[in-house]
């Protein structure tokens, strides 16, 4: 055994101590490359570029003096271009402690720099309003052939109390049919009775053609799968779970899962390095739902790109770098979006352009009154390069969809039996509309007023909901055998 131990330490140290040299070696290079760009050549966006590229590797090679030196030579440049608040955010990452940026950015502090957007959600928040909690989630859960007890069960925890907040930031990648390169999940709650290894033996023949292994990234261990992209089944993706502490659950790409860890232990600077979208986040007004920031600016230059096509769109766009959407519900649902523009020009192009569609959408003849109470809400706003929209979407209006919506509440459930073939004829007063979750295995097809007739097609569980005027609806839960 000992002998196996020192052969196993043997083999690994020299493969984990080149991946970690390769790293560092990439990251003195484009360091290097980055000094010349800027101290000999005076090129300060090349010289920026070359200092993101030196950032991301030093960061995997968990080189701190590194990283600090990067980041110093990062905050000299934004110093130098005149952009303060990117140079205080590289100031901010460079400290040990952030206090009020960590506020702001709550559990996004750890999420990898390179992130292109970040979306946060305060479920406890959501849940708690007086909105939201006039709506049966359970019910709406187990519309989809999933009982609420069983998921409980299975997963240690319930998902509709015990779930705090959600976070998820992912990088976008220039292949149209894959766009996001790099994704991660931070999920934080109680999780005192998750298990993940009781979680996979449970699921074994579904997990066992994508479970890899486990491995210890920072100390922490990590279960690593292989599973198929949708946009393209032929291609695996490499994924991670984690559970780095008692309240917290982080999915996502291994490359994501390895920084964010790092982040975690305090070996990484996480999204207080990436500038751009700190420069948004430090904007976050307190008390809010949820937030998006993101930079938008590659992807608005591909929507110009196919716009620019179109016959009668203007010859100059607005630049448009960042994005920050917030809202916060309470009593109203209040919304705003703030987005930075490249330059002066296209601030002011900007802003005129929402300040027409706001007054068009004012003038426009609405008989509903709490709905043009909300359009007479819409805001516009311009300072500096930063151009805000903000509207309200009243209590009232929002309490009436909720009693719509009361409609499709589900209160009663129908058992069917079925043999592949067999038709039987269902009839419910009042139907106005017929989902089926699993057409392969039942269909529906009408058969006069209030009914219709249900046909099972092939072996399986499917849910057909049914939606009725002015009463709860109805779930037909159908088993069809051979």
């Amino acid at each position: 055994m000992k002998r196996f131990l020192c052969l196993f330490v043997l083999l690994t140290l020299p493969m984990t101590a080149s991946a970690a040299t390769s790293h560092l070696v990439t990251a003195q290079r484009a360091y290097q490359q980055g000094l010349f760009l800027q101290r000999t050549t005076g090129d300060l966006h090349k010289a920026l570029s070359a200092y993101d590229r030196a950032l991301e590797a030093a960061t995997d090679a968990e080189d701190g003096e590194l990283v600090e030196a990067v980041l110093l030579r990062r905050g000299e440049i934004f110093k130098l271009l005149g952009r303060p608040e990117e140079l205080q955010t590289t100031i901010a990452a460079l400290r040990k402690e952030s206090g009020a940026d960590d506020a702001k950015l709550g559990p996004a502090t750890i999420l990898p720099p390179e992130c292109d957007f970040v979306l946060h959600v305060d479920l406890q928040k959501l849940l708690a309003s007086p909105l939201l909690s006039k709506i049966d989630l359970k019910a709406q859960i187990e519309i989809e052939n999933q009982d609420l007890s069983q998921i409980k069960s299975l997963l240690g925890f319930d998902p509709l109390n015990d779930l705090h907040t959600l976070t998820v930031g992912f990088s976008l990648s220039d292949n149209e049919a894959m766009p996001v390169e790099h994704w991660i999940v931070r999920i934080s709650g109680k999780f005192g009775g998750f298990n993940l290894p009781s979680l996979i033996k449970a699921k074994k023949k579904e997990l066992e053609n994508f479970l890899l292994k486990s491995q210890t990234i920072q100390g922490v261990e990590v279960t690593v799968f292989r599973i198929p992209l949708d946009q393209d089944p032929k291609h695996m993706q490499t994924v991670g779970i984690a559970r780095p502490a008692g309240d917290t659950i982080l999915a996502g790409d291994l490359r994501s899962i390895k920084r964010t860890l790092a982040a975690w232990a305090g070996k990484a600077p996480g999204l207080r390095a990436n500038a751009k979208l700190m420069r948004m986040v430090s904007h976050l007004p307190g008390g809010t739902s949820f937030w998006l920031a993101g930079n938008v600016e590659s992807i608005l230059k591909k929507v110009k790109e196919k716009l620019g096509k179109l016959p009668m769109m203007p010859d100059k766009l607005p630049q448009i770098e960042g994005l920050l959407l917030t809202g916060s519900l309470e009593k109203d649902l209040d919304i705003s979006a703030t987005a930075w523009a490249a330059d002066a020009q296209s601030a002011g192009l900007l802003g005129d352009l929402l300040r027409g569609l706001a007054a068009l959408a004012q003038l426009a003849p609405i008989d509903e009154p709490l709905v043009k109470k909300a359009v007479r809400s819409i805001g516009v706003a311009t300072k500096d390069l930063q151009v805000s929209v903000s509207a309200t979407l009243p209590a009232e209006l929002l309490n009436k969809a909720v009693e719509e919506h009361k409609g499709e509440a589900i209160t009663k459930k129908v058992r069917l039996r079925m043999k592949i073939g067999e038709k039987r004829t269902l009839g419910f007063e009042g139907i106005t509309r017929i989902n089926v979750v699993d057409p392969d295995v039942a269909d529906v097809q009408p058969a006069g007023t209030d009914k219709f007739n249900v046909k099972a097609i092939g072996k399986g569980k499917t849910t057909i909901k049914v939606i009725r005027r002015g009463k709860p609806g109805l779930v037909v839960k159908v088993k069809v055998v051979k």
